[in-house]
Formats: structure tokens, C-alpha cells, sequence
């Protein structure tokens, strides 16, 4: 359907996001989050998400990094 299987393009969702597939190559398992999704009003596994603001953030790269540690800060903060 898309010319690269691993990107969507942004006229999809409208606007620019990145996803963050947390994988340890040793244990040969991949990490995924549990968040609370309103929509559903249910809690959720998946994978580290978010958004890509130019005026925020200096890539996409920086806002996947940004997404992770806001990830750790929740679980810092919260147990």
C-alpha cells in the first residue's frame, strides 16, 4: 500500500508522529507500556507513541526521545 512498508505518510493522521519499539536483542523480547486509553475507558498494552512538533522538537528522532523519557519520569514518579 505504501512505498516504504515502515512509514506512514503524515496525510494519514494529519500530523507528524513517532513510535518507539523498545527491543532487547539478548532476551529477545520487546518492551511495551500500559496506559490508561479514555477512549475504550480501558487499560492498554502498546509501544511508546507520540507527537512530532517542529517548533518542539529538533527531529523526529528527539521527540521519540522525549516520549521515552516522559515515560520513565511516570514510572519514576508513580511506581
Amino acid at each position: 500500500m505504501f512505498p516504504d512498508p515502515y512509514r506512514a505518510p503524515p496525510t494519514l493522521t494529519g500530523n507528524q508522529s513517532v513510535l518507539v519499539f523498545i527491543w532487547n536483542s539478548t532476551a529477545q523480547s520487546a518492551t511495551l507500556i500500559r496506559e490508561f486509553h479514555p477512549g475504550p475507558m480501558e487499560w492498554q498494552f502498546g509501544v511508546v507513541a507520540g507527537g512530532y512538533e517542529a517548533h518542539k522538537h529538533a527531529s523526529p528522532l528527539h521527540a521519540a526521545r522525549c516520549e521515552v523519557h516522559e515515560h520513565i519520569d511516570e514510572i519514576q514518579a508513580h511506581g
